[in-house]
Order: C-alpha cells, then sequence, then structure tokens
C-alpha cells in the first residue's frame, strides 16, 4: 500500500467484534463488545395462565406474543418481582432496552435478592453504552449467584468495552471454570472472545490459540477465522489472513467486513482490481444489512483508490 494512502480510518471501523450470539470487528486495532447472553425466564411453583403462557411463547422465540401476555400477567400475578422479571428478558429480546431496565428495576423494587433481575438490567445497560452500570449489575448479579458463568462472560465484555482487557480475561478465565454444559458453540464464543483480549493486549500466541480453539469447537465458526485473519494482519502475515478471510467468507457469504479487509490487504499486496472488488461486494452487503454510515465510508474509500490508480504511471495487477 502507498504510505500516504489514508487508509487507517477506514481499517479501525472494521474490527473484530466480540461475542457469537448471545450473546456478539485493524490497522487491527480492536473494538470489543458483541452479544452478552440473555438469562432465563424465572419461574415459580405458583403461576397464573397469563405467567405460563408468556414463558412458553418467549421460550418459543414468539416475543410479541409474550410480551402481551406478560402484560396480562401483571394483573393477576402475586409474584410481581417474577412478572417484571419475566416481562423486562423478553423486552430485551425485542431490543426495548430502555424499557427493559426500568421493569428490572420494578422487579428488584418488589425482591432485591433477583439476580436475573440484575443479570437482565445488567444486559439492557450493556446495550445502551452504560458500562458503570452494566458492571455494577453484573457485580451484584455474581455476589448473589457466585456460579452463574454467564454473569462472568457479560461481565467480561463490559470490561473489554471499557478497554480493561486484563480483567476482561479473568472474567473470560472465570467463566470457563464455572460453566458446566460444555455445550460446543457456547464455549466456541467464550474461547473467541478471550482471544480478541488477547489480541487487544498484543498477546498473539494466545489469541491464536484461543481462535483455534474456538474452531476445534465449533469448525464452522466464521467470526474465529476473521480473528485468526486480524491476528496475522497485525503480524505482517498477509497471505495467511487472506487465507484465513476466505475460509470465514466461504462459512458467512455475507460477512461484509471479511470482504473489506481482504480488499484492504489486497490493495495493500498490490491487487488493486481484486481490492474493489471486494470492496464493492462489502460495501453491497453493508448497504443491506442497513449500516449506512459505514457504507458511505467504504463507497470513499473506493473512490480514493480510483483516483489513486488513475495516478499510477504502471499498469495495474
Amino acid at each position: 500500500m502507498h504510505k500516504d494512502t489514508p487508509m487507517s480510518t477506514v481499517l479501525k471501523n472494521f474490527l473484530p467484534r466480540l461475542g457469537g450470539l448471545v450473546m456478539v470487528a485493524l490497522l487491527c486495532s480492536l473494538v470489543l463488545g458483541g452479544w452478552p447472553r440473555q438469562g432465563k425466564a424465572a419461574r415459580s411453583v405458583h403461576l397464573s395462565y397469563w405467567m405460563r403462557s408468556g414463558i412458553e411463547q418467549l421460550e418459543a422465540g414468539n416475543y410479541q406474543q409474550a410480551l402481551q401476555d406478560f402484560n396480562q400477567s401483571l394483573e393477576q400475578e402475586n409474584n410481581l418481582a417474577l412478572a417484571y422479571s419475566n416481562r423486562c428478558l423478553t423486552e430485551i429480546y425485542l431490543q426495548d432496552y430502555l424499557h427493559a431496565w426500568q421493569d428490572c428495576t420494578r422487579s428488584l423494587q418488589q425482591q432485591s435478592d433477583n439476580y436475573l433481575a440484575y443479570f437482565h438490567r445488567g444486559l439492557a445497560f450493556y446495550r445502551l453504552g452504560d458500562y458503570s452500570q452494566a458492571l455494577t449489575d453484573y457485580n451484584q448479579t455474581i455476589r448473589l449467584k457466585p456460579t452463574y458463568y454467564q454473569a462472568y462472560y457479560n461481565r467480561g465484555l463490559v470490561q473489554a468495552a471499557m478497554k480493561n482487557y486484563p480483567l476482561a480475561l479473568a472474567d473470560f478465565n472465570q467463566s470457563l471454570r464455572q460453566i458446566t454444559n460444555q455445550q460446543p458453540d457456547t464455549l466456541a464464543t467464550i474461547y473467541n472472545d478471550r482471544g480478541l483480549a488477547h489480541l487487544a493486549l498484543h498477546n498473539f500466541t494466545s489469541a491464536k490459540a484461543d481462535f483455534n480453539q474456538a474452531l476445534r469447537l465449533n469448525k464452522n465458526n466464521a467470526s474465529a477465522y476473521y480473528n485468526l485473519a486480524c491476528t496475522a494482519h497485525q503480524l505482517g502475515e498477509y497471505e495467511r489472513s487472506i487465507a484465513d478471510l476466505n475460509r470465514a467468507i466461504a462459512i458467512d457469504p455475507f460477512y461484509a467486513d471479511a470482504y473489506i479487509r481482504r480488499g484492504l490487504l489486497r490493495h495493500q499486496l498490490g491487487y488493486y482490481q481484486s481490492a474493489l472488488a471486494d470492496l464493492n461486494q462489502g460495501a453491497n452487503h453493508l448497504y443491506h444489512q442497513g449500516l449506512h454510515q459505514n457504507y458511505q465510508q467504504i463507497l470513499a474509500l473506493i473512490e480514493q483508490i480510483h483516483q489513486q490508480l488513475l495516478s499510477l504511471p504502471s499498469p495495474i495487477v
């Protein structure tokens, strides 16, 4: 890449993202924080019809119907802490974070030791960008339920978002120690995100080990291949980085960041036409994913490259 080409601004907008789900993108700098894990619906022995129905709808993924059922349950349910806590979780799935934290607060006013209400409110604060409040709620969740691996995982994401990477590593380690279900996809997510914390600290060997472990647990983890590519990119291993991006794209053909990073790498290596093809493909995916600000940034970058190519005296590869 020509030294006067202003790529760094664009690069740092496409960084590895923490989190595969549920919860989930570098010169390769890092914006950590992806998709923290939601908890579960709270239960009680004696439930109203609407509460039982709401829990069933929530677990089936019918969130709007669950919300309606929990609204009805608030008129009949004696256990208001339970009703507000479950409505809070439903609102999180519906991405209504303001109402979610308000309902969790109402639940805690009814039952101050409701660890799930603290956990869900912490997630709502995280999604609202209030990391300090999220951290406070996850601390309280862990105080009330010290074996809750999801709380350590989510707190690790908050620490990473606050750039407290050593503390994030400690939480991811504790999450791995506490987890008991040993579900491969869940473990892969935690290893992948711990790898990102290592990458942020330039612990490249540990980062690669975690990304590879994530792939051993889930060979179709496109994010882990992307993060391996970012690690190789930082180490100057451009061809290896492109090979890992190829694998990420083969798994997820709509992975906009992977196309964009591959385009930037190909530009660095002087493959200008293939770089433009990748950047155009990445921009197209950004547009269809509704990421219009990033889409406009990539269009501006493509125009910069076109102008650069016009000034080159030699043939273009």
